[in-house]
């Protein structure tokens, strides 16, 4: 192995053995009563190794599914430009649908913190915000609109909420093994529904 194998390699352990101290501890003692030295000692680290890895003890919490999140809007970001922002779900509906997003042990556990936590709970929500703005710029790249529009603005808007809002349904019913089969069901119910919208008007 070279000498940058192992040194990532290690890097690798290290943030491991963080977050397993991190998620011991708050399934032992609680979130609120956990400090990041706490988590540091149990680790064998010390607390600015910690802070080399996350940023606060609510993102050691959730890492693995905020970088799971990460990796799905990305696609969209990297979808074609000549993909409508409905494509662009469609497709990414499509892709998890054939096991692109694997949804495994790591990013389970984080999602007993959230469901746990109310302090993990906040922390998400403003780390879906932040997809929220990107969404919205995408969808006015797209559009070939200024950001600041109305159009890109709710768009975005309704698609990371509407994502959101399916994704934790399905980690609070306990159906995440069939959530992108769920994902298109509803995708298309609410199509539909939008459609009757307009042709009622």
């Amino acid at each position: 192995m070279t000498e940058v194998g192992r040194r990532e390699r290690k890097k690798n352990e290290t943030r491991a053995a963080l977050r397993e101290a991190a998620l011991r501890r708050f399934a032992d003692v609680g979130f609120a009563e956990t400090r990041i030295v706490d988590i540091t000692e149990a680790a064998d680290v010390s607390e600015r190794t910690f802070f080399r890895y996350f940023s606060s003890k609510e993102d050691a919490a959730v890492a693995a599914l905020r970088e799971w999140l990460e990796r799905l809007f990305a696609d969209v970001e990297q979808a074609p430009p000549e993909l409508s922002p409905r494509d662009v779900v469609a497709t990414i509906v499509e892709n998890g649908r054939a096991g692109k997003y694997p949804f495994g042990p790591e990013e389970m556990r984080d999602v007993a913190a959230y469901i746990t936590f109310p302090e993990v709970q906040d922390h998400v929500a403003r780390i879906i915000d932040g997809l929220r703005v990107r969404m919205i710029e995408d969808a006015a790249a797209r559009a070939g609109a200024e950001a600041t529009d109305p159009y890109p603005r709710v768009l975005g808007s309704v698609i990371t909420a509407g994502c959101f809002a399916l994704f934790e349904s399905m980690l609070l019913t306990g159906r995440v093994g069939a959530s992108w089969d769920t994902a298109a069901e509803v995708l298309d119910e609410v199509l539909a529904e939008f459609a009757g919208i307009t042709e009622r008007r």
